[in-house]
């Protein structure tokens, strides 16, 4: 399939979609637009700095990473972009709210945290890393409940433990998942 006018050139730094029409693609310091399922896109933002990640949650909301902590964030579908700056490492499943996650001293996950009001308060949630996958881990919070976390161990050889955990209530438990990753 053709597609005219051409994505933008490259491997995409994040890419995400509200619908299965209206999306943002980023690379390097830019951010594009398709409200046609990826037929056609548009630039809606350009950052001095280069992007590193991306969230679309809530129909028209997104989040630009730059560098952590440093963020824009959108309310209108890339119309306008103001500053955002992340207290935790935090995926939103909605603009209020969030599963973050409180990396202490080389990394090592020192517990997560839930906000529900954007993030002007954050509550603790257990953390179902345990000491030997603690190094590092990444969380996904799909809806207000529905959620992931990936533990990481220390890499070495190939050999670094992972485990993947599930939440159905907003992170107050977590359930291993099965399977080799």
């Amino acid at each position: 399939m053709f597609v005219d006018p051409a994505p933008p050139a490259g491997h995409p730094a994040a890419i995400a979609f509200w619908d299965l029409h209206r999306g943002l693609f980023a690379r390097g310091s830019t951010v594009w637009l398709t409200t046609d399922g990826g037929r056609s896109f548009r630039v809606v933002l350009r950052t001095h700095k280069r992007i590193t990640g991306l969230q679309a949650f809530a129909g028209r909301d997104a989040i630009v990473d730059l560098n952590r902590p440093a963020a824009l964030r959108t309310l209108d579908g890339g119309r306008s972009w103001r500053g955002f700056r992340y207290r935790y490492t935090a995926d939103f499943a909605t603009t209020r709210v969030a599963l973050g996650l409180r990396a202490g001293r080389f990394e090592l996950v020192r517990g997560l945290r839930l906000t529900r009001d954007g993030g002007a308060s954050w509550r603790p949630r257990q953390s179902p890393c345990a000491q030997a996958v603690a190094f590092s881990a990444a969380v996904e919070l799909v809806t207000p409940r529905l959620g992931w976390v990936v533990c990481t161990g220390q890499p070495g050889a190939g050999q670094q433990a992972k485990v993947v955990f599930r939440t159905t209530n907003s992170g107050r438990t977590w359930l291993p998942m099965t399977g080799r990753l």
